[in-house]
């Protein structure tokens, strides 16, 4: 690719047709070198382009919410069907102010601090 091609090689990557090719391959989970491939342009020419484009830049953030989204549905779709450990999983990161494991305090201040507490351990 010429340095002229290299300089403004981007802008024909800014079609819907095209932008929608980046999305789908950062959907499927390819990493930009991986993307830069695909598209023809070593990995440093796809960084360049990155930086001078935010259609580029914000088409592969899309593709990859994408990805999780699908991950998180299929996450949930196993914890639904009985696998407790994605059950205990989605809990502890969706609700981890009611399933965390490990309670977190801080106290602040001078002077002595007692702290006792009943586990229902020692019953």
């Amino acid at each position: 690719m010429g340095a002229r091609a290299e300089k403004n090689g981007y802008k024909e990557w800014e079609t819907e047709e095209k932008l929608e090719r980046i999305r789908e391959w950062a959907a499927q989970g390819l990493t930009k070198a991986e993307i830069a491939k695909s598209m023809g342009i070593a990995r440093e020419t796809f960084y360049q382009w990155r930086a001078k484009s935010m259609l580029i830049t914000d088409i592969i953030k899309k593709g990859r919410e994408d990805a999780a989204e699908k991950v998180e549905n299929a996450l949930f779709n196993t914890a639904l069907e009985g696998n407790v450990t994605a059950q205990i999983f989605y809990l502890k990161n969706m609700s981890p102010e009611k399933w965390k494991d490990r309670k977190e305090n801080e106290i602040t201040g001078t002077g002595k601090i007692v702290i006792a507490w009943d586990d229902g351990t020692n019953e």
